[in-house]
């Protein structure tokens, strides 16, 4: 969650159930009580388990719940029945792009942060996502190797290390900028990625084109801070 505190403070916050009193999309809710909601919400389960509960979903996310509150309500769905995902939506779907790209989805070792010379973070920001992993970018730091954030808003992660701001929707235009140089410099496994990848020759056709119109990296709003 980012800035709890903000957001335990915000008045706007959510205080308690609401129920749509108005078309779908309109914006309009009504306060009702966690009696009614609970009623609601067991009369609607209870009419599609009627008429079939594999059209029931389950769909949670365990997000910074804990391993046994975001898997305790499977014991609900497995008892009626219902329809379910494999983990989450996005969890999922972000393992099947890894596993296509490089064949499996487990990463790189975490321990071996600390002995790198470089670690670039791409959109991310581990000093509220991920702070065990953070605790061993410290140890990087420490030892005197660099870390690299690459991220529109200058995050707490930033905040630590040489921050590239880039604009948002600008990351197409640095990646494939990075791509052209690793192909330039003869720093790309040829071997690797003509066993293990698809698409190489036409990712190197695409990485030695013009660059876009005004794509210098001054254009595209780059920024190097510390």
């Amino acid at each position: 969650m980012k800035d709890p505190a903000r957001q335990r403070s915000d008045p706007d916050r959510l205080l308690g159930p609401m129920l749509r009193s108005g078309p779908k999309g309109s914006g309009r809710f009504e306060a009702i009580s966690w009696d009614r909601a609970l009623a609601v919400v067991a009369d609607r389960v209870g009419e599609v388990l009627a008429h079939n509960p594999h059209d029931l979903l389950q769909f949670n996310s365990g997000g910074n719940m804990g391993v046994l509150n975001s898997h305790f309500p499977e014991r609900f769905f497995n008892c009626v029945g219902s329809s379910g995902v494999v983990e989450t939506i996005c969890n999922s779907a972000g393992m099947r792009a890894v596993e296509y790209v490089y064949g499996t989805c487990h990463g790189q070792d975490p321990e071996i942060i600390p002995d790198l010379d470089l670690l670039v973070t791409w959109r991310a920001n581990p000093a509220w996502t991920n702070p065990h992993g953070f605790d061993l970018i410290r140890k990087l730091l420490d030892k005197g190797g660099r870390h690299v954030v690459i991220d529109p808003v200058r995050t707490a992660t930033a905040l630590r290390a040489e921050h590239l701001a880039i604009n948002p929707g600008t990351d197409w235009h640095l990646a494939i900028g990075v791509i052209h140089l690793l192909i330039g410099d003869g720093s790309v496994d040829r071997e690797y990625v003509s066993t293990r990848t698809v698409g190489y020759d036409s990712l190197c056709d695409l990485a030695s084109r013009p660059t876009p119109p005004n794509g210098s990296a001054a254009s595209q709003g780059f920024q190097r801070s510390r």
